[in-house]
């Protein structure tokens, strides 16, 4: 997931999820991470931008859940289905992150701009994302979630449910009733189903393979 506010290079952003990134963790496990950005991703360093502790900016807190760590409980095909449930919420000047049931650290929010996440988000968004090398002519084959398609539905590919942000000064919570969209369908899409009104509430399936005959 990913707050944002701000424009140009003054464009803003917290991000907290899952991720698969080898140059960072060292492997192709699914780690938790947090990362942040005050300058539109155009600086990196103290006070200006980057992942989990590696830069300054981060304060961590919790004792046992920390921004790097392995996540190796994952969903099955076709059998149990493993959930990371994350917050972020700002509450006495730092922008907290919760996983499951703990809070394990916060940004400051004086790293931020007064007209950027100082004092609130403009948006939130959740999305999946795959980077590939401007230097490789093809398209990647790399997996977005596990590979399945989002018509596949339960058990069978990537999904995230209960979406909500909060949307007064009294803490009043929203549920997500945005847009929807994949910039390369015939690579990775997303299904949406914010109107749904069951335990998940507004969720979606999404998730693809990469390169494929309809995605050369």
């Amino acid at each position: 997931m990913l707050l944002t506010r701000g424009s140009g290079t003054n464009h803003q952003t917290i991000e907290v999820g899952c991720q698969e990134y080898h140059d960072l963790n060292g492997d192709w496990l699914p780690h938790l991470f947090v990362f942040f950005t005050t300058n539109n991703y155009t600086k990196h360093g103290k006070r200006l931008g980057g992942y989990n502790q590696n830069v300054e900016g981060w304060v961590q807190v919790a004792d046992t859940i920390h921004p790097g760590a392995l996540l190796s409980r994952t969903s099955e095909l076709d059998g149990p289905q493993r959930i990371l449930r994350l917050k972020v919420q700002l509450w006495e000047g730092n922008w907290w992150v919760k996983v499951k049931d703990t809070w394990i650290g916060f940004y400051p929010a004086d790293l931020f701009s007064t007209d950027g996440l100082r004092s609130e988000a403009a948006a939130v968004k959740w999305y999946g994302e795959v980077a590939d090398s401007k230097a490789d002519s093809v398209t990647t084959r790399t997996d977005m979630g596990n590979g399945h398609w989002p018509y596949e539905g339960w058990q069978r590919c990537a999904y995230m449910h209960s979406l909500r942000y909060q949307s007064s000064p009294r803490g009043t919570m929203t549920r997500y009733q945005g847009d929807a969209w994949a910039t390369h369908p015939d690579c990775y899409d997303i299904e949406a189903h914010f109107d749904n009104t069951d335990d998940w509430g507004s969720y979606f399936w999404w998730g693809g393979s990469g390169r494929n005959s309809g995605c050369p």
